[in-house]
């Protein structure tokens, strides 16, 4: 994936900046001695969403007896609630709360930690509910609702776990049972990967989280505190073939002894009529599969670069024999073209066949012998045992096919 500096990235950096400096929001009452200033408060602050919608999640086992306002001072100082004469807050309620109110209570006794949800839009709201609140929501795993199966269990400090054997193979969000606090894209991140931290944006305005690559997971933690990263742990899914594609040829690209790489030959009979032949990677040939390209068609020909996942532009080759190596974790390509046996001799190397064996003979680096189906047998060997069959090997910047009895 391709990472740019942005009119967009620039402000995105900008808000979480100003988010992060802190919301001037927080909760006070019976349980901070009614405790005013920041200082005494930077426990109990809220979080700030960016879409109007706060968080904070309070470890403390709050007793039933609690009084409490939200005290906001963003923006002047106003003491929120509720009249308790008129109501009390149940677990899962949200109510508007007002200036010059009595104190908020609580109906129900708190067994364990709590999440506290104040919005300011169309009014001032508070809603409490338990600690357990988040979800990872997708159109494939459950139509982007709130479902048990992928509910993360809060285990205290901001940090929430969901384990077991899950497939993760298309975008996603995490998010609150009804959306009010939502977690997306972090566009300077990029896509997701397993086995790394990703800092999320916070708030309903953010895009889905889109994995680089599917992943088979056995656990996914989730930390919330005044930012909210997630971890995937688990293994990478990888395609067993790429395709290269050329119009109406395709050339099948299996994978290589190294992480994301593919590797393959190519051969064609004609060119287009200015010489050169236009191409990209399919990870199918499916309707529908993820494709590989440039962001525009090349206009000159080259033997590397870099392809962006979902890129609709073609790279250009002038070559008609020649060994194709594309990485689907970074994207990049390169054709080698492959040389006849005479033009590796020519250089003072000797790639032989023999009986049941390949030997390289001369000055030879970086030797590698490749399977036709692009599987790396041996590296860095000048004598590789192998059946009888057709091979490429590799020396330095040639490749060469050699036939071995």
């Amino acid at each position: 994936m391709t990472r740019k500096t942005t009119l967009m990235s620039v402000l995105f950096a900008l808000v979480a900046f100003v988010a992060n400096a802190g919301s001037g929001i927080y909760l006070t009452g019976t349980m901070t001695n009614w405790a005013s200033t920041a200082e005494e408060l930077a426990q109990w602050e809220f979080q700030n969403m960016n879409d109007g919608h706060y968080y904070l999640i309070v470890d403390e086992v709050l007793p039933a007896d609690v009084e409490f306002k939200v005290l906001d001072k963003s923006d002047g100082v106003r003491w929120l609630s509720i009249n308790p004469n008129y109501k009390k807050f149940g677990l899962g309620d949200k109510h508007q709360i007002y200036t010059d109110n009595g104190d908020n209570q609580l109906s129900f006794t708190p067994n364990g930690p709590l999440m506290f949800v104040f919005s300011k839009i169309d009014g001032d709201f508070l809603k409490i509910d338990t600690a357990d609140y988040f979800y990872l929501k997708s159109k494939e795993t459950n139509d982007w609702a709130a479902t048990d199966d992928w509910h993360f269990a809060y285990e205290g400090n901001g940090v929430y776990r969901l384990v077991g054997e899950k497939l993760l193979n298309q975008e996603f969000k995490i998010g609150g049972k009804e959306w009010d606090l939502s977690f997306g894209a972090n566009d300077e991140k990029g896509a997701i990967v397993a086995n790394d931290d990703y800092m999320m944006w916070k708030g309903g305005n953010s895009g889905n989280i889109q994995l680089l690559r599917p992943i088979n997971a056995t656990e996914i933690q989730l930390t919330v505190r005044d930012e909210a990263y997630l971890h995937i742990t688990g293994e990478t899914v990888y395609p067993e073939s790429v395709y290269f594609i050329a119009g109406e040829n395709s050339v099948e690209l299996l994978k290589s002894g190294e992480e994301g790489d593919y590797i393959g030959e190519v051969e064609f009979n004609t060119l287009a009529e200015n010489g050169l032949t236009a191409w990209h990677i399919a990870e199918g040939m499916e309707e529908g599969a993820y494709t590989w390209g440039l962001e525009a068609d090349a206009t000159e020909e080259s033997t590397e670069g870099t392809f962006v996942f979902g890129g609709t532009g073609a790279a250009m080759t002038s070559y008609t024999s020649f060994t194709v190596k594309f990485n689907i974790l970074s994207g990049a390509y390169s054709l080698t073209k492959t040389s006849s046996v005479a033009d590796v001799e020519a250089a003072d190397v000797k790639v032989i066949g023999g009986a049941g064996e390949i030997r390289v003979e001369g000055a030879a680096e970086g030797v590698k012998v490749f399977a036709l189906s692009g599987a790396l047998l041996s590296e860095g060997e000048t004598i590789v045992k192998v059946p009888a069959g057709i091979y490429l090997v590799s020396v330095g910047s040639k490749v060469v096919k050699v036939a071995v009895k």
